[in-house]
């Protein structure tokens, strides 16, 4: 609380990234982020992904293939070591999608939990 209002949790979002044969999700991701409320996104990219150009957000360019784990572990990690002052950390892959307004949503339910926990946001399935 900041002279007597509520004030607004700080988020750092991170996605992370890697070439594809088939299929590209990445723009869509990105849009899809920013549609559900958050606008600061950093990519954690690995060799050879491709970034829109749209895309205003920093990029971290791995030297290396990391892996799905290995590179969303590392990211989250940084995120965590360049913004300790942040309320909530949030990572994704590149071929999430997130419903519009659940950065509302989050941030007026994980205070209810009282709780400082991790949590995974998933659905097997588009659902309509």
């Amino acid at each position: 609380m900041k002279n007597g209002k509520q004030s607004k949790p700080k988020w750092t979002v991170g996605v992370i990234t890697a070439p594809r044969t088939q299929g590209y999700y990445l723009d869509k991701t990105l849009s899809s982020i920013s549609n559900a409320g958050w606008d600061d996104v950093t990519v954690f990219a690995e060799p050879k992904s491709v970034i829109p150009e749209s895309f205003d957000g920093y990029v971290v360019n791995r030297r290396k293939q990391y892996g799905d784990w290995t590179n969303w572990a590392s990211g989250l990690y940084e995120l965590f070591l360049s913004e300790p002052d942040s309320d909530y950390f949030f990572m994704a892959e590149d071929d999430a999608l997130v419903c519009k307004g659940a950065k509302e949503y989050l941030e007026k339910t994980i205070p209810l939990l009282r709780l400082r926990i991790a949590f995974y946001l998933h659905s097997q399935k588009i659902q309509t």
